[in-house]
């Protein structure tokens, strides 16, 4: 079996059961509808200079204090900060290591991150 284009979403068919008056989708294209709609809109990575505070929240459209997703998808591992303000010391950061995850805390005041080599990351509403 053909692994799923997830670029673009196949039309939904709909098949009859005799029993049933009503058209109900088949469960293969009801698991992908459900995947579908449960998913936040992903948005374009991040890119992080090398050694260069970037502000996520405004990186990313996101309002300040709102729940992320956040993942390293570089090749270096990167500091995370919650700051309202660009960090002046690194000193009391979350690192995250390539292809790791992190969730951070509601009503955050604010989201930086940094790499010494430069990186990116991909960021979503939790």
């Amino acid at each position: 079996m053909a692994p799923p284009n997830y670029n673009k979403p196949p039309a939904i068919q709909f098949t009859s059961d005799s029993d049933h008056e009503e058209d109900t989708p088949t469960s293969k294209e009801a698991d992908f509808f459900i995947w579908s709609r449960s998913m936040a809109q992903s948005l374009p990575s991040i890119n992080l200079p090398v050694e260069t505070w970037v502000d996520i929240y405004a990186a990313t459209g996101i309002v300040a204090g709102t729940k992320l997703i956040i993942q390293n998808t570089g090749s270096s591992v990167v500091k995370l900060v919650e700051s309202a303000t660009e960090p002046l010391v690194d000193t009391g950061y979350n690192s995250l290591p390539t292809r790791e995850f992190f969730t951070n805390a509601d009503a955050n005041v604010g989201a930086w991150a940094k790499s010494k080599t430069g990186g990116s990351l991909q960021v979503e509403e939790a």
